[in-house]
């Protein structure tokens, strides 16, 4: 066993995850389980200026790497695209603080000359979601919210996955349109996804 977080899946879905891949696959690159790439993943350290990071290795399981502790990232770092897991990205989307999310993430984002990419997190038990959506480093659309306030952020036009959302929002709807927007990365896992494999390799910043 590594020494990531290895906490149990026990209640609600409560995970944390940042897409970025550069559009010269197809939509479903991550569900293809591509080959994670330690001097790849370095790369993004260096950029988002983490040198000293020290790798703990590989996680057990992909809900290891979308549940990462505070002070860890999790990165899976691919041929064409990477995925990371910070709890600073729920921080930042469920506080609106998109402009500390964007400053974080624009390092990785700079690495791909065109890219699309998201960032997102879920807990369905609380109804809390939030997501940004990316293209070429440009942030097109935010939404975050929670049981308690609706809507904390609501940036840019709503994307085609929150059809559901426009009249009759609420958290749930939030949750199940930031889950959609996952299937544009690797397909159909809105729920399945806790059983696929995906390398990631957890990091202490």
């Amino acid at each position: 066993m590594s020494k990531a977080n290895s906490k149990e899946f026990k209640v609600g879905l409560n995970v944390i995850g940042f897409f970025i891949d550069d559009c010269q696959t197809d939509n479903l690159y991550f569900a293809s389980t591509p080959r994670h790439k330690s001097h790849k993943a370095q790369l993004a350290l260096n950029a988002m200026g983490h040198e000293q990071a020290t790798s703990l290795g590989l996680c057990d399981t992909l809900l290891d790497g979308l549940q990462p502790l505070k002070g860890q990232m999790t990165i899976g770092a691919y041929d064409h695209g990477a995925f990371l897991s910070d709890y600073r990205f729920l921080e930042h989307l469920a506080n609106g603080h998109l402009e500390r999310l964007v400053a974080m993430l624009k390092p990785v984002m700079d690495l791909y000359s065109e890219s699309r990419s998201l960032a997102w997190h879920v807990y369905d038990k609380a109804n809390a979601y939030g997501f940004a959506y990316f293209e070429n480093g440009n942030l097109i659309r935010a939404m975050a919210g929670n049981e308690l306030q609706y809507i904390v952020t609501n940036y840019g036009n709503p994307l085609p996955e929150e059809s559901n959302a426009h009249e009759l929002f609420t958290p749930v709807v939030g949750v199940e349109s930031t889950l959609a927007l996952t299937s544009r990365f690797w397909g159909d896992r809105s729920r399945t996804f806790l059983n696929e494999k995906l390398e990631l390799e957890i990091f202490e910043l």
